[in-house]
């Protein structure tokens, strides 16, 4: 069988290495088999952490909109690469024919607007229609409008050891990991101010995967709110890190969309754990008897759920028997082999 030459985009893994996007883009090169040549575009230097013998190649850049449009295609077309695996629905509007896209993302604006990102917007929805196809989860119903779409069954990831970097975490907590955004931190926070005097003193409230803007804010929120040390905030990390995080925690908080891969919510599923979020089609898809959810805009519902699954055993036994059962519709062979048949079929 002959190789493939795939260019995975690594935009995320430098400048949103917790994001659903940079997790899965992990997942899948961990995954790759041997026919797979890989190549991994940098637009700068790799993090320490990136896994060794991986191929590489940087294009220096600090401009998002260049590169999706411009820069990796060219890279693309310059290496002979067969295909570019994205991770984010941003394919170049120029080069989508030649692009698979597995969306892994918030589904919510994740920074300030402006007319670069609406450009990048509008360029991104015309690439997304002219794209070679989409890698969708084979637990979730198709999306609508969407090009042709190849079907994965996510993969139930090994069970990581326990990191050093968290032996000063508290023995219960919830675990918040993202987005960065400011609505879905002011809705976290607003919603644990109804449950950090009930348990708070129990089961505290750890915040990952902000960015600095945003990280900022929860310190003056939590000042603000009086929420004290029932709140932690952890600085950058690696996703290295986030499993047994996720592993150790009571309940996974995810009050805004779920993401399709890579996402707390599938993450949370992965560990057994229960969730407590939003209502949103995808999160209830996702998730279903798995999640405690509440109306997007019930701060004081989203509250109560997360005081619920702690104070009520019968709940939280229930809720992680049900991300068990919902664990049970992946797989656990060979990931990276459906996926060489993809890449072939694509």
């Amino acid at each position: 069988m002959l190789n493939l030459y795939i260019l995975y985009d690594g935009w995320p893994l430098v400048h949103a290495p917790l994001s659903p996007p940079a997790v899965h883009l992990l997942e899948i090169l961990a995954a790759l088999p041997e026919a797979v040549q890989a190549t991994i575009a940098l637009p700068a230097d790799p993090p320490a952490w990136l896994p060794a013998g991986l191929a590489v190649k940087i294009v220096p850049t600090a401009d998002a909109l260049a590169w999706e449009q411009r820069q990796l295609p060219r890279l693309a077309k310059s290496l002979g690469a067969d295909l570019i695996h994205l991770t984010r629905p941003t394919p170049s509007f120029s080069a989508a024919s030649r692009t698979l896209i597995s969306p892994a993302g918030y589904g919510e604006q994740t920074g300030p607007p402006g007319f670069r990102t609406r450009l990048g917007a509008a360029l991104a929805r015309g690439g997304l229609e002219r794209a070679r196809g989409l890698l969708w989860p084979a637990d979730l119903p198709d999306p609508v409008a969407a090009p042709r779409t190849f079907h994965l069954t996510p993969r139930v990831p090994p069970t990581p050891p326990a990191s050093p970097a968290l032996a000063d975490l508290p023995g219960d907590y919830y675990l918040f990991h993202g987005p960065p955004d400011e609505r879905t931190v002011r809705r976290a926070l607003q919603a644990w101010t109804w449950a950090a005097g009930p348990v708070g003193d129990v089961y505290r409230l750890i915040m990952a995967g902000l960015d600095n803007r945003t990280r900022t804010l929860a310190g003056e929120l939590i000042k603000e709110y009086q929420l004290g040390e029932t709140v932690i905030v952890l600085p950058a990390f690696s996703p290295l890190d986030l499993p047994p995080l996720y592993q150790a925690a009571t309940a996974i908080f995810h009050p805004a969309e779920a993401s399709p891969w890579g996402g707390a919510v599938r993450h949370a599923l992965a560990c057994g754990k229960p969730v407590v979020g939003i209502e949103t089609l995808l999160t209830s898809a996702l998730a279903g008897p798995a999640a405690y959810l509440a109306p997007a805009g019930d701060t004081r519902g989203l509250g109560a759920a997360l005081i619920s699954v702690v104070v009520k055993e019968s709940l939280l036994a229930q809720l992680e028997t049900a991300a068990g059962e919902r664990r049970k519709l992946w797989g656990d062979g060979d990931f990276g082999g459906e996926l060489m048949e993809i890449y072939r079929a694509v």
